[in-house]
């Protein structure tokens, strides 16, 4: 009886002027979740991604989806949050033909918290005499009321009896990820769009917030994972799409802060614009770095937005929000390397790609910037999304802090952990395939060899199949070379490319096909 009662404990949740939240409160951070997608902060401002755990200071206010792209006749259709500052584009719930009927909103005005251990506890004693499936089981929502313009299939379950019906009395569970997690549903279609005033794409996001249970690592312990699967629920084919993950970091006191960016990592990070971070809601000295990062797919573009009305300041209409996505700014212009990154003759994808603890490459103390109130959009795109069709992208925030040495100590840390956590997270083997993506399988033994990889541009195939033919593509799936490999070591030259990550797909004979990445680092 002692674990259930801690077990309902934790799994409080509340409501704030009409949304519904949940805390994943796991190792050292508290972050709120709520039911309309903000991640981390409550409709009054009340945001809470507190870390360390218990010390009431924080290192992100909020963060949104954003998603864009051109119907077939030529119009922008996007929806982007930020948190409420002008309105509203997502909405609780799936997609439905009735948004308004009671039973809609009680079912899906909430958010589901979910623990592996109560899952592990339905496992065991669900065929026990007099078993009753726990509540937070019995109201997992894995099917939509098809009645009313629902997908059958929602919320994600193991499905015991594979009869397409979440019924937990037979065995049934949810399927989460890591420890613990808070699972919720957004659309975009009850409502006209009054954040960007963009047109409605008509599409459904699932987001699912997780944490590792794991005291004596660290890094786990100040990490938050999201999975995001969009589906396109419209009869639309949107081309030219970009999904840009926003994040406004305010990093203790937010009025001191600067960012960079890592394309390798796939992260975009704040750190304090000098080693002490001052007032009430600081971290006082050698304050902490923050990361915002994908996980699953290479990152198009990164693009930091002050918090003013310039031409590098809050987004007003729906084209500004695209923009940012397109790494331009909102008067249309690219993004440039060096400064501020306007005005320059350089287009850039990556602001401030340097390195801060070496002094190396561009970034924002190089550039002489005065530290201030920073938000970041960073973004996959462009690719298409067709009607019916549904992709993954997965992400994560996580957190370093050297307490001593310095702010850039601790990015130098942050990006330490990012690599041990990308490795971490390759292991877990999730099923998160972008629509227009290239999976990648391990090199055959004795079939291919591709290597250096880190390269410089320069790399040499090898392969055991004299009549191999190799495709290279970009991060969004573009074919931007391709020969045919008629000896058993073949040097490939791609330095004229941009520096990133890009996937090959080595074909050796009939039935043999390796698919892989290699990353330009020059």
């Amino acid at each position: 009886m002692k674990n259930r009662l801690l077990i309902c404990i934790v799994f409080f949740s509340g409501s704030l002027f009409g949304q519904s939240y949940a805390t994943l409160d796991i190792n050292n951070i508290l972050a709120r979740i709520n039911s309309n997608g903000i991640l981390f902060c409550g409709d009054n401002y009340d945001c809470k991604f507190e870390v360390p755990r218990g010390r009431g200071k924080h290192t992100i206010f909020a963060s949104n989806i954003w998603l864009g792209g051109m119907d077939e006749g030529g119009d922008l259709h996007l929806a982007a949050q930020t948190y409420n500052l002008k309105g509203v584009d997502f909405f609780y719930g799936p997609i439905a033909d009735n948004y308004t009927s009671s039973s809609y909103i009680t079912k899906y005005n909430k958010v589901w918290k979910m623990d592996k251990m109560i899952i592990e506890e339905h496992m065991q004693d669900y065929t026990s005499s007099g078993y009753q499936v726990p509540k937070t089981i019995a109201d997992w929502p894995g099917n939509g009321d098809t009645t009313n313009g629902e997908a059958s299939q929602l919320a994600p379950y193991i499905d015991f009896n594979k009869n397409s019906i979440y019924d937990p009395v037979n065995g049934d569970y949810p399927d989460i990820r890591g420890d613990r997690a808070i699972f919720y549903m957004i659309n975009d279609d009850k409502q006209a769009h009054t954040e960007t005033g963009g047109k409605k794409l008509r599409i459904e996001i699932h987001g699912m917030a997780y944490a590792f249970y794991d005291t004596a690592n660290s890094m786990l312990g100040e990490t938050v994972f999201v999975n995001f699967k969009v589906f396109n629920r419209s009869n639309n084919k949107y081309n030219s799409v970009y999904m840009g993950l926003w994040t406004d970091m305010d990093l203790g006191n937010y009025g001191d802060d600067f960012v960079g960016s890592d394309s390798l990592l796939g992260m975009f990070y704040t750190y304090n614009g000098d080693d002490i971070d001052e007032g009430i809601l600081g971290y006082g000295f050698n304050p902490p770095a923050q990361g915002s990062v994908f996980l699953s797919h290479p990152i198009s573009n990164f693009l930091y937005y002050n918090n003013d009305t310039s031409n590098t300041g809050n987004p007003v209409n729906s084209l500004d929000y695209y923009n940012y996505m397109k790494g331009r700014w909102m008067d249309g212009k690219d993004m440039t390397f060096g400064g501020n990154g306007y005005g320059g003759a350089t287009p850039s994808n990556f602001m401030f790609s340097g390195k801060p603890e070496t002094g190396s490459g561009w970034t924002e103390i190089s550039s002489g910037n005065t530290p201030g109130d920073r938000r970041g959009i960073m973004s996959i795109g462009p690719f298409t999304f067709l009607p019916g069709t549904d992709f993954c992208i997965d992400v994560a925030f996580p957190y370093a802090s050297t307490k001593s040495n310095s702010s850039i100590g601790s990015v130098a840390l942050l990006r330490q952990r990012m690599k041990i956590l990308k490795t971490f997270y390759e292991a877990q083997n999730y099923n998160c395939e972008f629509t227009a993506g290239i999976k990648e399988n391990k090199i055959e033994q004795g079939f291919a060899k591709v290597y250096p990889n880190p390269c410089n541009g320069k790399f040499t195939v090898s392969s055991s199949s004299r009549n191999s033919q190799l495709h290279i593509y970009n991060a969004i799936g573009q074919e931007v070379f391709s020969a045919r490999i008629n000896s058993d070591r073949t040097e490939i030259d791609l330095s004229d490319h941009t520096r990133g990550m890009y996937f090959y797909r080595l074909i050796c004979q009939p039935g043999i096909e390796i698919l892989g990445k290699i990353v330009i680092d020059k």
